[in-house]
């Protein structure tokens, strides 16, 4: 869930976020603000992992970087 991968951000401090928006109980989108406006998580790459048609949406809340979905290989 959002809150879940909010905590568990801020208390193990990870390298990296690969972040799906269609989070239950709080959005992905919301976990992104929440994450990037915060001292202790702001510098944590955000990666958002969804389609491109939410690309534009997910760079205007500060992602770090996008991944378009499904992944396919080349």
């Amino acid at each position: 869930s959002g809150t879940e991968a909010l905590a568990k951000a801020r208390a193990l401090q990870p390298r990296a976020i690969l972040l799906n928006p269609l989070l239950p109980l709080l959005s992905g989108w919301d976990v992104l603000t929440l994450l990037k406006s915060n001292a202790q998580t702001r510098h944590i790459p955000v990666i958002v992992t969804a389609t491109m048609v939410e690309k534009k949406q997910a760079y205007s809340n500060r992602a770090d970087d996008f991944l378009s979905m499904p992944v396919q290989l080349s």
